[in-house]
């Protein structure tokens, strides 16, 4: 559930029951939307305002520690610095970006699936390797469970041809940051 700090509790509580698993992602220095004029019966002794207070409070937390929508480091800057303890690692035009879009004129989305897509992405994550050995975590997210089995099958080629790709994957499962599909 992302913006978890934007959701009520009480709003959240059906997904939560249909849930096999949950991700629960928030950022409890946002502020909450207020209850106080919504609800007849509202308390302000009620302890979680938001279904991301009550994770924070019962799950594991993990902080993202890289911001990547301020288009300038000036509009995080401030937060960053009383906050977040100076822990974010802020892209801006300066800097390089956290997230890489590649524009492909030739890939064929079909059955879930495209595979000049899978190809092209498998490619990148040879240069970043290439560039910086294990050095940077990565992640890889897909639409689809077809296109994340077909990028798994590309990188399983490339890994058979390319052990320094191998070799880079292998060092970041063992890691804290693993590398994931």
């Amino acid at each position: 559930i992302d913006e978890a700090s934007q959701v009520e509790l009480r709003d959240s509580i059906p997904a939560l029951l249909r849930a096999k698993k949950i991700i629960v992602v928030g950022d409890s220095q946002q502020l909450t939307p207020s209850r106080f004029f919504k609800y007849q019966n509202y308390s302000l002794e009620d302890p979680h305002e938001s279904l991301l207070d009550l994770a924070e409070e019962k799950l594991e937390a993990n902080l993202l520690r890289c911001h990547y929508r301020s288009r300038y480091r000036e509009l995080i800057q401030f937060s960053n610095f009383y906050f977040y303890q100076n822990n974010l690692s802020v892209n801006s035009p300066s800097s390089t970006s956290a997230i890489e879009r590649i524009y492909l004129s030739n890939g064929i989305y079909h059955q879930r699936q495209n595979k000049e897509e899978a190809k092209q992405l498998v490619e990148a994550l040879i240069d970043i390797v290439l560039k910086f050995g294990a050095t940077k975590s990565i992640g890889v997210i897909s639409f689809s469970i077809q296109q994340k089995e077909m990028i798994l099958t590309t990188l399983d080629d490339a890994m058979l041809k390319n052990i320094e790709l191998r070799d880079a994957i292998q060092k970041w499962d063992s890691s804290l940051e693993p590398f994931f599909v």
